[in-house]
């Protein structure tokens, strides 16, 4: 089963036409705008975030997001080649929840 992705951007209307992945992802990146973070959804529902939208979602830096990474306290990105990475949107709300917890039991 094939499925199609889309590139959103939350600030202006950008939207990239439905492809791969891989052409998705290309086409994001011709959508640079100072500011401007796109949302790769697939068209069955699910969301990726890029690495800084990341970090800015969880306000930690490049050093903490990839140490939270190697020590298995933040889920694994998807590595889609040498140097593109994304995190699947339902597993970060999915470890936002659970620090929620830890959190409220403290």
């Amino acid at each position: 089963m094939n499925q199609t992705y889309v590139a959103k951007c939350e600030k202006c209307d950008f939207k990239s036409p439905e492809g791969s992945l891989r052409e998705t992802i290309a086409a994001e990146g011709k959508h640079k705008k100072k500011n401007h973070e796109t949302v790769i959804v697939c068209m069955a529902g699910s969301a990726f975030l890029t690495a800084r939208e990341l970090r800015a979602r969880l306000n930690i830096s490049h050093s903490t997001c990839w140490r939270w990474v190697r020590a298995d306290i933040l889920p694994s990105p998807i590595r889609l080649g040498k140097r593109a990475v994304r995190w699947r949107l339902a597993d970060i709300e999915k470890f936002e929840a659970s620090r929620e917890v830890v959190r409220e039991s403290a």
